[in-house]
């Protein structure tokens, strides 16, 4: 392909998709294609820009995974502008549209971060049409690039149907002397968007490691564990109820007459996840070296401290051995560690989970990110179950102050007063959550007393104290921070000389061992009429690291006792387990969609908190609603495609609700 041929592709891809030019992402804007695959290096610069289009996590303003209710900021109760502005803010509020789409992945522009995934496809197209070039490429570095290019060809087709629906495939590109005709391409049917996907998926494992060959420079490349993982999660796609037949996508037909939606319901097709999902375990557990995350002790700390931050580990200990597959960017306030030089990077999520802890911290401007109330109420009591199922929350008042003991000292400071409701919850409510007067776990560089028990901050979140509302910065608008994305190597002093604090950097998981087990008890569940010990087997396995007991001895403790032992019984207890799990991982958003209902249950409830503006624990400890979450309705479901390619291209048709 020479030069000429380059400005050609950059027209047709600027008239299918974006005004984006192809020759800004060619390796070391090297002109023609003779260059970029000359060798292997320039050949391994290519598989790098290749890499470049993986949508960033840990952007909390462009990853589509946070557009769900997991988070809300000070700024929907301030409407701070600089925040006001910000395309999540006002996903979150409901403004998504058709003439200018927030987070728009279909032709890139809208945040930072956003990228055109299909000049990202047709990137990879590009590297898999050239990649026989380099002459000193060897035959099995070959075949292994090849995999890893097909892997995000097929993540990136994967990504827009989970936001979009039925996508046009693009399988190779389109010749240079294409006619117009061709460049307007169609959706293809939904069914049709899996089948490649998964093909793609599959030859990929085939030619790819099941572990990465140098850790240290290659963590985050593309292996066999990860291939078969990311099947599994499009295959639960396909099976969901948001796509397997969903009645209100039946009128949804191209200029073709195709129905791009399936009309009918196929019970098989969770068949064919839990086959994908028991592949994908045993090649993650035997060849990838993969297990749940067990954190090893400490400075022989306490077994309860030991336990939570285990807890926590599992998402803030990068590439560690329950990870499948992680991003390589990282949470650590914009690469830079130490936080008092930051100046203001407000767009990293970890940083914003962090409670201001010391009096010296007051003008970093934390702690700007909260939890929404009913976030920390799916979390299980002690007893493993919902606390609306719980006997014991039975008619008491949550609201209720009650004093720390000396065996709450891990979770709560001793002696200091909180809600009934922040008491007697699971471990993970306390490794995941902090609020006011919890321990806020994290390396100290100061420890007084004695070093196997150390002293950890606080959270002190009443008007006018440390981590609560002041004049000069902003804060928490519900009272709970998200504490599971702050590592515990975060460390600060308790002198107030030198750096106050220091983010460590981690590497956030994008699938997890435990993800793939609660998929597989999912899928188990459906297939068979009645839940057995197969079911609850890999559910159980997540809750024992938990620290909580099988499913079905802890709902004999519940008002409803019977729930596990029925199919729709089970069906909502593996939903909430991984919600549980899962929470602040950007899965959530994607979840929820693919359970439909749930989506209208949890993304319609109002936005509420306590009463942090509350100078004494009495007038703090009221629940107060900062706003009302958006009417999510059939619409929301599939994001708009732009009235723009719409007009440009007649052979597309707009998602339900956006016509």
């Amino acid at each position: 392909m020479k030069t000429h041929h380059i400005i050609l592709f950059a027209a047709y891809t600027s008239m299918l998709i974006s005004c984006g030019k192809f020759l800004d992402i060619v390796p070391d804007g090297t002109p023609t294609l003779e260059h970029a695959f000359a060798d292997r290096e320039r050949a391994k610069e290519f598989l790098a820009t290749c890499y470049r289009y993986l949508p960033d996590p840990t952007d909390c303003w462009t990853y589509p995974g946070y557009a769900g209710n997991e988070f809300v900021w000070s700024e929907l109760q301030t409407y701070d502008t600089r925040f006001d502005e910000q395309e999540m803010t006002l996903l979150s509020r409901g403004h998504q549209n058709s003439s200018s789409p927030y987070l728009n992945f279909w032709g890139g522009g809208g945040g930072k971060k956003v990228v055109n995934l299909f000049e990202g496809i047709r990137m990879c197209n590009i590297f898999l049409e050239n990649i026989d070039k380099p002459y000193d490429l060897k035959a099995g570095e070959r075949a292994q690039w090849i995999g890893e290019v097909k892997f995000l060809k097929a993540y990136y087709h994967y990504f827009l149907l989970q936001l979009y629906g039925p996508i046009p495939l693009i399988k190779e590109n389109l010749p240079v002397d294409a006619s117009p005709e061709e460049v307007r391409v169609f959706r293809d049917p939904f069914d049709d968007c899996v089948e490649y996907i998964v093909q793609l998926l599959d030859e990929a494992a085939a030619d790819l490691p099941p572990t990465v060959g140098n850790e240290l420079e290659e963590m985050g490349r593309i292996t066999s564990p990860i291939a078969l993982a990311l099947k599994t999660k499009v295959l639960a796609l396909a099976a969901s109820d948001l796509f397997n037949g969903n009645p209100d996508f039946a009128m949804c037909v191209d200029k073709k007459g195709r129905h791009l939606f399936p009309l009918e319901k196929d019970p098989d097709k969770w068949r064919l996840v839990a086959e994908s999902a028991k592949e994908a375990i045993e090649l993650a557990e035997t060849q990838g070296n993969i297990r749940l995350f067990e954190s090893k002790p400490l400075n022989q700390m306490p077994e309860q401290l030991q336990h939570l931050l285990t807890l926590r580990g599992v998402v803030t200990e990068s590439w560690n051995e329950e990870i499948i597959w992680g991003t390589t960017q990282r949470f650590d306030a914009d690469n830079k560690g130490n936080l008092m030089a930051m100046g203001y990077p407000w767009y990293d999520l970890a940083r914003e989970c962090l409670p201001n802890l010391y009096s010296y911290d007051m003008q970093l401007y934390l702690s700007e990110c909260g939890v929404p109330m009913h976030i920390a109420e799916l979390f299980y009591t002690d007893k493993g179950i919902p606390i609306e199922n719980d006997p014991d929350w039975s008619g008491v008042d949550r609201n209720e102050l009650l004093t720390a003991t000396a065996e709450d000292k891990y979770i709560i400071k001793e002696g200091e007063r909180t809600a009934r409701f922040n008491f007697n919850r699971e471990p993970r409510f306390y490794a995941d959550l902090a609020f006011d007067s919890s321990i806020f776990q994290m390396k100290v560089t100061e420890v007084p007393g004695d070093p196997l028990n150390p002293v950890h901050p606080y959270v002190q979140g009443l008007k006018g104290q440390i981590s609560g509302n002041s004049s000069n910065r902003g804060t928490n608008p519900t009272g709970y921070w998200a504490k599971k994305l702050v590592s515990y190597g975060t460390s600060g002093s308790y002198q107030g000389t030198g750096p106050s604090l220091v983010q460590e950097p981690y590497a956030l998981p994008l699938i997890r061992l435990a993800d793939l087990y609660l998929l597989y008890s999912e899928a188990l569940n459906e297939i068979k009429d009645t839940p057995d010990d197969e079911v609850y087997y890999w559910i159980d396995k997540v809750r024992e690291r938990a620290g909580l007991d099988g499913v079905v001895e802890s709902w004999k403790k519940s008002n409803m006792p019977d729930k596990p032992l029925t199919q729709s019984g089970m069906r909502e207890i593996i939903r909430r387990e991984r919600m549980i799990e899962l929470v602040f991982e950007g899965q959530m958003f994607f979840d929820l969609r693919r359970w439909k209902w749930e989506a209208y249950t949890y993304l319609n409830k109002p936005i509420m908190g306590w009463t942090i503006f509350g100078e004494t624990k009495e007038a703090y400890y009221v629940p107060v609603t900062i706003f009302n979450q958006r009417n999510f309705s059939v619409k929301d479901f599939l994001w708009p495609i732009s009235d723009y390619y719409l007009t440009t291209n007649n052979n597309l048709v707009q998602n339900p609700g956006w016509e």
